[in-house]
């Protein structure tokens, strides 16, 4: 949806935007949590998004990190120092203003829809545009129409899109127009497989306004707030383990691993048999306890793409190119992978119009050379912030190294997206 905004808002009706999509249908309940952070601010506004609207009626803001053991007891000294690195929020405009920007959680599906209605209006309205998005489309297969560039989508259900200029694989991580322009090389599970849960309200066991985080001795557990799309207050919790062979569940299967699966029953258990494992009335199994049966919403598989496996995100002469977690999926612990795929997104627009059609390679390798420095520095930091046990050490480098190599990514001013977004629009503040 962001791709299509921005292609919308920099080419007008000069391009024909279509958004194809596997799903049959748009769920609201589809995810649990999104982190809204600052870049993904940055290009909402950049392309006319009333996100102050946004934030004031859907989001809930966190002010601080706490850090507590299974008993429940704080750990001052982490504490003080995630709190005293969380500096992605502040920053520089080009100009020299420094501008700050709240840290948001906000509900996956709630969001989502509101790009689904962004959409709406950017296409002229919900009937004009359910002309441009097509659901149960399950791309098979991309194929060349001869001499000019066009290319035939297949889907498969059966149809085919004749006549395509360029197309953008902002599809995840399983993307399948990566596998037909360019490799089937599968993303890698680090060892990291995550529970997720709601409770309705603010249990006590929670702190309030707060990113909660609880560091037990084999798994660690987060916890934050978020809106329901009926405007009730939510508090979400993820549990984050190691695989563990002794369960009889989906992560001790043969088979290909899969991002999410949704049986409720599966999840619940899962859920009580990692918390089972602690001694005591511990904070991981209170959560647990208080969350309805209907609240267990998801479990699944933590996947990594080392961006540099696809040499170049995009082929100028196919007409295509990958972005966001088709190119580069990271892992959560900096909350950065859609704020990251977001940027991908803004800045293919303004690349292309920059370089122009016939030269879409150019605008291709500039996107790409902005956004892997962002997206390796990023990457890394994640590596060094994942719970312990999950990533080998040797993975682990220090801050100082990532910034040395790939440069102090967290400002703003070094943010590709803000940067265009003030030469474009001459502003001095957000």
């Amino acid at each position: 949806m962001v791709t299509a905004l921005s292609m919308k808002r920099e080419f007008g009706d000069d391009v024909d935007v279509h958004v194809y999509d596997q799903f049959k249908s748009f769920k609201m309940s589809q995810g649990v949590e999104l982190a809204l952070s600052p870049p993904f601010q940055i290009v909402m506004k950049a392309l006319g998004h009333d996100v102050e609207a946004v934030m004031k009626e859907c989001t809930c803001q966190t002010h601080t990190i706490v850090v507590r053991d299974s008993a429940g007891d704080r750990i001052p000294f982490v504490e003080e120092m995630m709190n005293s690195v969380d500096e992605g929020g502040v920053g520089k405009t080009p100009e020299g203003d420094v501008v700050k920007f709240p840290t948001l959680q906000i509900s996956r599906g709630v969001y989502m829809s509101i790009l689904q209605d962004e959409f709406f209006k950017a296409m002229g309205g919900k009937d004009a545009a359910s002309k441009h998005l097509h659901w149960d489309h399950k791309l098979e297969a991309v194929l060349p129409e001869g001499e000019g560039g066009k290319k035939t989508l297949r889907f498969a259900n059966g149809e085919q899109v004749t006549g395509v200029d360029l197309v953008v694989g902002a599809d995840g991580v399983h993307s399948a127009v990566r596998r037909a322009c360019f490799d089937d090389v599968p993303a890698r599970h680090v060892g990291a497989n995550i529970i997720y849960g709601v409770i309705p309200g603010t249990p006590d066991i929670h702190h309030k306004d707060a990113f909660n985080i609880v560091a037990a001795a084999t798994f660690s557990m987060v916890s934050s707030e978020i809106i329901d799309s009926e405007g009730k207050r939510m508090t979400w919790w993820a549990l984050v383990h190691t695989d563990r062979e002794k369960h009889d569940s989906p992560t001790s299967s043969p088979k290909a691993y899969r991002t999410f699966w949704e049986s409720k029953a599966d999840v619940q258990k899962l859920a009580h048999d990692l918390v089972a494992e602690e001694e005591g009335d511990t904070l991981p199994k209170k959560f647990v306890a208080l969350t309805p049966e209907e609240g267990f919403r998801y479990a699944g598989f933590f996947l990594d793409r080392d961006p540099t496996t696809l040499k170049q995100w995009g082929n100028g002469e196919m007409g295509a190119v990958c972005i966001g977690d088709a190119a580069h999926a990271i892992q959560p612990w900096a909350g950065m992978g859609a704020s990251l795929a977001a940027e991908d997104a803004f800045l293919l627009a303004k690349m292309i119009a920059k370089h122009g059609w016939n030269k879409l390679q150019d605008a291709f390798d500039e996107l790409q050379a902005l956004q892997l420095p962002r997206v390796q520095f990023y990457r890394q930091i994640t590596l060094n912030n994942a719970p312990q046990g999950i990533i080998s050490e040797d993975l682990m480098v220090p801050v100082e190294t990532v910034v040395e190599q790939f440069g102090d990514q967290r400002s703003l001013e070094k943010c590709p997206a803000w940067n265009q977004f003030c030469a474009h629009s001459r502003v001095k503040s957000a």
